[in-house]
C-alpha cells in the first residue's frame, strides 16, 4: 500500500514538472488547437514586415485544402484570443519565426517545395512606393517567388545552404535596389532585374478591388490580402487615379486600406464615395466600400486575418447577440431583438429603460462576451459613447477592453465615424478604429447625427440587422443603407448625403444568403404578390422596372411603410423596395403565409397631357363654333 502511494506521488510530481515545462516546449515549436477538420490550419506568427512578406510570397497559391496565414506579433493577447475562436473547427497551430531564413525553412517544408525564386530587395530603400508594390504582387501572385530583404553576400550564402540541406532548388534571383553584377560574379543562377516581373503580373479579371495609396504605411500588407481574397490591387496615388483606373471596370466591390493619416487627408471617405458614384450615370452608389485600418500595423494584420478566416469563426462562435440601447429608444430596439430571436440568435439586453442595467461594468464585461452582432444606440461622438448628452462616456477608445471577439458592431450613435473632426487628432482617439483593433470583424457607423423615433432611426439598424441576417454582404448592406440616405435627404451632393461608414471587408456575410419568401409578379412591372415564408421585420426587393418615372407604390395592407429608390445602368433599371411594419410592436412583424400586393403606378406621358389639352381645346371651340352658328 505504502508502495502504491509513493508510485502515485510520483506520478502526480512528474505530471506537475510536465505542466509547468509545457509551455516552453510550446513556445519553442507549436500550439496545437485541437479540432474536428483533418487538413491542418496554421497561424505564422511574425515579427517584423520582412518576415510578413516572405511568408506573403510563399503562400499565394495556396489553396482552400491548407489554411496558412501570417500575423505580425502584437504581444498584447490578440492572437492567442483567435486561435481560442478557432478551437474546435480546425487542427490549427501557431507557428514562429525569428527570421526570414527561419520563415522560409518552416514554409517550405510544411508546403513541401522543392524549387523558389528570390525577389531580391534591398531593405535600405522607401519600399511603400507603387512600382515595389505591384513588383510584390506579382512575385506573391506567382507562388514560387519569395521576397527577400538583402543584407549581406553572407547571409544569402547560409540561405542557399539551408535550401540545399533540404532538398529545395533555387531557381533565380530579382533584384529590386541591389548590384546585378555582385550577384552574377558569386552565384551560378540567372539574375533579372524586379521589374521584369511587371511584365508577367497575374491578369486578375477579378472585378473585386483592394485600393491602396502607394505611400501609406500599411501599403504592404496589401498585395498578399489581395492574392489571399481573390481581389485585383490597384495602388493609386490620388483620387483621381482612383476615378481614371475605374473607368475601366465594372467594380463589385471595394477595398480602401489605408492608415489614419490617409484616409483624413489623401482617400478621405467621402470623396472615395464620390468617385464611386460618378462612375456612372445615376446618383446611387453602385458597388460595396470597406475600410480596412487599425491603430497599427500588426493589429490590422490580425483584422485581415480575421476576415480571412472568418467562415471559420463563424462556425465555432454561439449565436449570441447583444443589445447596448438608452430608454427613449426601447421600441425600436425591441424590433431588432424580434428580428434576432427569429434567427434563434441569444439576446442579451443592456438597457436605460426605467431603473436598466446600463453601467459601465455591465458593457465592459458584455463586449468581452462571444456575441456575433453587438448592436450599440447610445450618446456619441467620434471618442465615445454614453447614455446621456452630458456625458460619462461607458464606451470610449481608451475604455475599450483590450481584446474583443469578431463581433460586427452596428451603431445608431451620432459621428462615431467622424474622423474629420479636428479634435481628433490620433488614431488612438477613434473609437470606431479602436474597436476593429482589438478584434472586432467590422463597424457600421455614422459620420454625422443620427436620430430616432418610434420604431425607425435615421441608420436605419432594423434594416442592417435584418439584411445581414438574411445573407447580404457587409457591404451590400451598407451600400443599400447609403442609398436610402441618398434619396431621402434633402439637399447636399449626393457623397455627402452617404454618411454611413463600414469599417471591415465588405465581401464578408454574417450568414448564408437565403430568400425567405416567393414573389410573383401579376401585372408585369406593376402589381406584384409576396409570400413570406419566415419571421421577420422588412425585408429588401429588387425589382426590375420597364420605366423609371414612378408616381406612387401603394400595399394591400395600411400598416407597411416603403422605403425606395431606383438604380439604373445603361439601358436596365432596377426598383430597390424595402418593407417593414410602421407600428409593428402593436400590429406585428411579416408571418410566415402572409401574403401582400405591391402595386406600383406611373406618372402619365406629356404625350397624353398634350392630347388631353388638344381634346378639350378642340370641344371648347366647337361649342363656340355652334353657339355663333345658332
Amino acid at each position: 500500500m505504502k508502495l502504491y502511494r509513493r508510485l502515485q506521488k510520483l506520478i502526480c510530481l512528474a505530471l506537475i514538472i510536465f505542466i509547468i515545462a509545457y509551455p516552453g516546449i510550446r513556445e519553442t515549436f507549436s500550439t496545437p488547437i485541437k479540432g474536428g477538420w483533418s487538413s491542418p490550419g496554421y497561424l505564422l506568427e511574425v515579427f517584423d514586415i520582412h518576415q510578413f512578406l516572405v511568408a506573403s510570397g510563399l503562400l499565394g497559391t495556396v489553396g482552400d485544402d491548407i489554411k496558412i496565414v501570417p500575423v505580425l506579433g502584437t504581444g498584447d493577447g490578440k492572437l492567442q484570443l483567435l486561435i481560442e475562436e478557432l478551437s474546435g473547427m480546425i487542427n490549427y497551430e501557431i507557428i514562429k519565426a525569428n527570421d526570414p531564413s527561419s520563415v522560409i525553412e518552416i514554409l517550405t517544408k510544411i508546403l513541401g517545395k522543392n524549387a523558389i525564386s528570390l525577389l531580391l530587395y534591398n531593405r535600405s530603400l522607401s519600399l511603400n512606393e507603387k512600382n515595389f508594390i505591384m513588383i510584390l504582387y506579382a512575385a506573391i501572385s506567382s507562388g514560387d517567388i519569395v521576397p527577400y530583404p538583402f543584407t549581406s553576400i553572407g547571409d544569402l550564402e547560409g540561405l542557399i545552404e539551408l535550401l540545399e540541406a533540404r532538398n529545395v532548388n533555387l531557381k533565380t534571383f530579382f533584384v529590386y535596389g541591389i548590384n546585378q553584377t555582385l550577384l552574377s560574379s558569386r552565384f551560378n543562377l540567372k539574375v533579372k532585374p524586379a521589374d521584369y516581373l511587371l511584365n508577367n503580373t497575374l491578369n486578375n479579371s477579378s472585378e473585386r478591388f483592394v485600393v491602396v495609396y502607394p505611400g501609406d504605411r500599411y501599403s504592404l500588407l496589401t498585395p498578399f490580402y489581395a492574392i489571399m481574397s481573390r481581389r485585383t490591387l490597384l495602388p493609386v496615388e490620388d483620387l483621381e487615379a482612383l476615378k481614371t483606373t475605374l473607368k475601366n471596370y465594372n467594380p463589385r466591390s471595394i477595398v480602401v486600406v489605408a492608415s489614419f493619416e490617409t484616409l483624413k487627408n489623401i482617400l478621405k471617405v467621402e470623396d472615395v464615395y464620390r468617385v464611386v458614384i460618378q462612375h456612372d450615370e445615376d446618383m446611387y452608389l453602385d458597388c460595396p466600400v470597406g475600410i480596412l485600418t487599425a491603430i497599427d500595423i500588426s493589429s490590422l494584420s490580425l483584422l485581415m486575418a480575421r476576415s480571412l478566416l472568418y467562415n471559420e469563426l463563424l462556425k465555432s462562435l454561439p449565436r449570441n447577440s447583444l443589445l447596448i440601447f438608452i430608454g427613449d429608444s426601447i421600441t425600436l430596439s425591441m424590433k431588432i431583438d424580434r428580428a434576432l430571436r427569429y434567427r434563434e440568435f441569444k439576446v442579451t439586453r443592456l438597457t436605460g429603460y426605467r431603473k436598466g442595467n446600463l453601467t459601465y461594468f455591465n458593457v465592459q464585461a458584455g463586449l468581452q462576451e462571444k456575441n456575433l452582432l453587438v448592436y450599440l444606440n447610445l450618446h456619441g461622438n467620434p471618442l465615445g459613447m454614453a447614455p446621456t448628452t452630458t456625458g460619462p462616456f461607458i464606451i470610449s477608445y481608451a475604455q475599450l477592453p483590450p481584446t474583443l471577439p469578431p463581433s460586427i458592431v452596428i451603431t445608431l450613435s451620432c459621428e462615431t465615424v467622424d474622423l474629420y473632426e479636428n479634435y481628433v487628432r490620433s488614431v488612438f482617439q477613434s473609437v470606431a478604429i479602436q474597436f476593429v483593433s482589438r478584434g472586432a470583424i467590422a463597424y457600421i457607423g455614422a459620420m454625422r447625427l443620427e436620430f430616432s423615433g418610434e420604431e425607425a432611426g435615421t441608420g436605419y439598424p432594423d434594416l442592417i440587422v435584418q439584411m445581414l441576417l438574411d445573407g447580404y454582404t457587409f457591404g451590400e448592406t451598407v451600400r443599400i443603407v447609403n442609398n436610402l440616405h441618398i434619396a431621402g435627404i434633402k439637399g447636399g451632393k449626393p457623397w455627402q448625403k452617404a454618411y454611413t461608414v463600414l469599417l471591415g471587408d465588405p465581401d464578408l456575410r454574417l450568414a448564408t444568403p437565403s430568400e425567405k419568401y416567393e414573389l410573383k409578379e401579376i401585372t408585369p412591372g406593376k402589381t406584384y404578390e409576396i409570400k413570406f415564408t419566415d419571421y421577420r421585420i422588412s425585408l429588401v426587393l429588387k425589382l426590375p422596372l420597364p420605366r423609371n418615372d414612378i408616381a406612387k407604390i401603394s400595399f394591400n395592407d395600411p400598416s407597411i411603410r416603403g422605403l425606395r429608390y431606383i438604380e439604373r445602368s445603361g439601358e436596365k433599371q432596377t426598383l430597390v423596395l424595402i418593407i417593414t411594419k410602421i407600428i409593428s410592436s402593436q400590429v406585428g412583424d411579416f408571418e410566415p403565409d402572409t401574403t401582400i400586393i405591391v402595386n406600383i403606378y406611373y406618372k402619365q406621358s406629356l404625350f397624353i397631357w398634350y392630347l388631353i389639352i388638344i381634346l378639350v381645346i378642340t370641344l371648347v371651340a366647337c361649342i363656340i363654333f355652334f353657339y355663333k352658328k345658332k
